[in-house]
């Protein structure tokens, strides 16, 4: 499977939730699955995806978060990962 197919996977199980992609190719691949008003696509963020998807998941306790990032940007914030981890919202993927 590639990478693509496996991100169109993903994205046919968004349903309504939000998405937040981290810079690079998990970016271009959400986009090139298909654009979405309920995805927020980061730049000159390496690292902060987590970070974000966190602070949404913790404002919006109603709503689905997702966050697709790479392993490069996710090792840039580990602390934050850290801090996911310690938090734990239950709508947060």
């Amino acid at each position: 499977m590639r990478s693509l197919e496996a991100v169109q996977i993903l994205h046919a199980r968004l349903g309504d939730a939000l998405v937040v992609a981290s810079l690079g190719t998990p970016l271009y691949l959400l986009h090139a699955a298909g654009d979405r008003p309920r995805s927020f696509y980061l730049w000159a963020a390496m690292g902060m995806a987590s970070s974000t998807g966190l602070g949404l998941a913790l404002a919006r306790p109603n709503e689905r978060v997702v966050v697709v990032d790479g392993d490069g940007a996710a090792v840039m914030n580990l602390g934050g990962m850290v801090t996911v981890g310690a938090r734990a919202p239950g709508n947060l993927v």
